[in-house]
C-alpha cells in the first residue's frame, strides 16, 4: 500500500511501545473516532463517563466511514453542541489534546489498500489542518468475525497503510491487532459481540493496549518488563 519509501527507522518510530500503565488520567484525555467495530465504548459503557461520554465520536448510525468524502460523508453530534458536526469543524470546536483514529473497519471492502491510505491520510491531514496541537493515535484493524471474511492476513495490508500514512504525517501508531486473533487468524469468540463489534471483554482489552501504549508514557525495555501478562 505505499506509496513513498520511509526508513525503518521512521517506521519504527511512529509505532507506540509498551510503557507503564497510565490509566484512566491518561485514557480521559483521549477523543475515540470509532466505527461499529469500536462504538461500543460508548454504547456498551466503557469510559469514565458512560453512555453519556462527548469522547466518543460516531456518525449517527455508530460509525465513522473511511473515504474520499468523509468530511461530508460522517456527521458527529456532540454533547454541548447544537448541531451536527463534520470532523473539521468538530476538531476545530472542541481542539481535543489526543485524538485516536479507531475506525477503518467498515471501509475496507469498498477501497484497495492504496486507496485506503490516501483517505486516511487527508483525516489526518484534517485533524492538524484544523487543530495543530492535537495528538493523533492511529490504531490498527482487528481481525474480524469468520463470518466476515476479514482475517489478520487480510487486516495487515490495511494496516500497513495506516502505519505509511501515520509515519508520514508525523501520528503515532498503535498496534493492537495480533492480540485480538484467535488460532484461526479472525476474531476471537470471547472478543466478539456478533458482526465483529468488540464484547466487553474485548473493550476492556483494547483499553488496557491503550493504557500501557501511551504517548509520553515511560518505555519499558524488553529485559526489564516484569508486568503480569
Amino acid at each position: 500500500p505505499a506509496t513513498t519509501t520511509l526508513s525503518p527507522a521512521l517506521l519504527d518510530a511512529a509505532i507506540l511501545k509498551k510503557t507503564q500503565d497510565l490509566g484512566t488520567d491518561y485514557t480521559s484525555k483521549i477523543v475515540f473516532l470509532c466505527d461499529s467495530v469500536t462504538y461500543g465504548l460508548k454504547s456498551l459503557s466503557m469510559l469514565v463517563e458512560g453512555r453519556e461520554t462527548a469522547r466518543v465520536w460516531s456518525g449517527p448510525a455508530g460509525s465513522y466511514y473511511i473515504g474520499k468524502a468523509s468530511d461530508t460523508d460522517n456527521l458527529f453530534y456532540i454533547p454541548g453542541t447544537d448541531q451536527l458536526l463534520t470532523l473539521p469543524e468538530a476538531v476545530g470546536r472542541i481542539k481535543p489534546e489526543i485524538i485516536l483514529i479507531a475506525a477503518g473497519a467498515d471501509s475496507v471492502f469498498s477501497l484497495t489498500p492504496a486507496e485506503f491510505k490516501e483517505c486516511y491520510a487527508s483525516i489526518i491531514n484534517s485533524i492538524k489542518t484544523n487543530s495543530p496541537n492535537t495528538k493523533i493515535i492511529c490504531m490498527s484493524l482487528l481481525p474480524g468475525s469468520k463470518s466476515s471474511g476479514f482475517s489478520i492476513g487480510d487486516a495487515k495490508y490495511y494496516n500497513d497503510a495506516i502505519l505509511y500514512a501515520a509515519a508520514e504525517a508525523g501520528a503515532r501508531y498503535l498496534d493492537a491487532a495480533s492480540a485480538f486473533a484467535a488460532s484461526n487468524g479472525y476474531l476471537r469468540g470471547d472478543y466478539d459481540a456478533g458482526s465483529s463489534r468488540l464484547s466487553t471483554t474485548g473493550l476492556k482489552t483494547l483499553l488496557d493496549i491503550i493504557r500501557t501504549h501511551g504517548i509520553n508514557g515511560d518505555t519499558f525495555s524488553e529485559s526489564n518488563d516484569t508486568s503480569e501478562s
